[in-house]
Parts: structure tokens; sequence; C-alpha cells
């Protein structure tokens, strides 16, 4: 697998956090659970009237929570903007996650000096709604911001129907600076790679995953893939020692299908 890492290096960052143009954020995760916390610069757009939300004593915050999503096995929970985008100068690689009975309870400390304030949400996940209590440093208690308040379920993917190792075989190439690399994937299920032509000593194999694609490798780590309506493969995560890193959009790589 490191030829593949070789291959796509300086597209892809590997890790639970991710820095982009638009902004970055932070994964946490319980058990299955994954909690995804976005972060970007405040928009000029809302620097047209005084700021009321959290994270300065005056003025304006340099960034907020731009989102929260949820993610288990029944879809992509989104917590309403106006629960997390009045948060300003958050720390978003700070939170603390924990499972209480059957809510999932997120604590955060954000900004510093008169601005500062602590930030606790409460998801309960089987009823598809959020709360949030919020204390402002001057203050002894936390206050409630935002009563039981529904989330948006962004239904789970469903798996692709009859999708096989023979269905994925074939020859898929990336234009990279300076080069292409290919993948050669064999109906039984070894990966060849190549570097502009130049065949690589070292193979992987694929399974199937539901609605991804697997590349097992010797030391136990995995690359996963999606496949494209059009039959294309895009690397989107990888899963090192047991613990899965997603892609940004941005990092994501897709090798085309040649035939």
């Amino acid at each position: 697998m490191k030829v593949l890492v070789s291959i796509v290096i300086g597209l892809l960052v590997v890790g639970c956090s991710s820095t982009a143009p638009a902004g970055k954020f932070k994964d946490y995760f319980i058990g299955p659970i994954k909690i995804r916390f976005h972060e970007e610069k405040l928009p000029e757009n809302r620097k047209s009237d005084p700021w009321t939300g959290y994270g300065v004593d005056g003025g304006f915050p340099q960034t907020v929570v731009s989102s929260l999503e949820i993610t288990n096995a029944s879809g992509t929970y989104s917590l309403p903007a106006d629960m997390v985008n009045d948060l300003g100068n958050p720390n978003i690689g700070h939170v603390r996650v924990r499972q209480n009975e059957k809510l999932l309870e997120l604590s955060m400390t954000n900004s510093d000096g008169a601005g500062g304030h602590h930030v606790l949400f409460q998801v309960d996940l089987e009823k598809a709604r959020a709360c949030r209590f919020v204390r402002v440093v001057i203050e002894d208690d936390l206050t409630k911001t935002h009563d039981w308040t529904a989330i948006k379920n962004r239904a789970a993917a469903k798996p692709v129907k009859g999708l096989t190792i023979k269905d994925i075989a074939g020859n898929y190439e990336l234009n990279l600076e300076g080069g292409t690399a290919q993948m050669v994937i064999l109906e039984n299920g070894k990966i060849e790679f190549y570097e502009n032509g130049k065949k690589n000593q070292e193979e992987s194999r694929l399974k199937m995953a539901g609605n991804e694609i697997h590349f097992d490798s010797e030391s136990g780590d995995v690359r996963v893939f999606r496949s494209e309506p059009n039959g294309d493969l895009t690397y989107i995560a990888e899963i090192e020692h047991g613990k899965r890193h997603d892609h940004t959009k941005e990092r994501q790589a897709t090798f085309k299908k040649i035939k």
C-alpha cells in the first residue's frame, strides 16, 4: 500500500482532521458514531450587523462553527445552523464527547478572555433532536439557549446492488503532475500498480464492503474507494490500525476507468 500512498502524495491528508480552502473540520468517534465539527472564517456578509453571538467582547470573531454533523448506521444528522454558527473563535480540536445513556454529550470551551464560553450539546439520535447550553466565563451556570430541536437526517447511502469484483476489474488511470499512475484490477481480486507505465513490485488485494471497495495490504491497513456511476474509482478514506480517516472532498482522488 506504500505504492498507492506515494502515487497520490500531495493530494491527500491522513488523519482525523483537515484544512481546506473553505475551512477545516475535526472528527470524533464514539464506537461506530462519528461526530464532525466544521469551522470557517466569519463570512463578510455577517459583518454588516453587530455580532450577537459568543467568542468576542466587541467586534467580530475570526472564525465560527459552520456545521455539526453526526453519522451513524441510519444516516448523517445535521444540527440547525442557528445552533452552531453563533459560536465564535471555536476550539474544535478540543471537544469532549461521551455517551450518557441514550444521549450524546459534546462539550467544548471556546475563545479566551472576556469572550470565553463553554458549550454543551445534548443529542438524542433515536428521536432525531438536539439541545444546547452555553455559559460565558463571567457567569456561573449554563443557560439553555436551544430547547429540544429536530435535526435533519441524510439517509445512509444504499449499497450498490450486485456489484462484484468482476464488475470492478479493469484498468484505471490518475493524471498527476509529471506523469500518470495506473491500477490494474484483476478478476481474482489482485491489484497491480504502475507509475508512468512502469510496474511496481508491490501488490494489493481487493474486497467488496457494501457500496465501497477496500484495498487490503499485508500490513493490515486498508485504502477505501467508492465506485462512481460511470465506473471510475474515487479514493475516499483509509483505515489504519483499525481507525478510519475520511478525506475531504477536495482531497479525494478519482482514478478514471480506461478499459
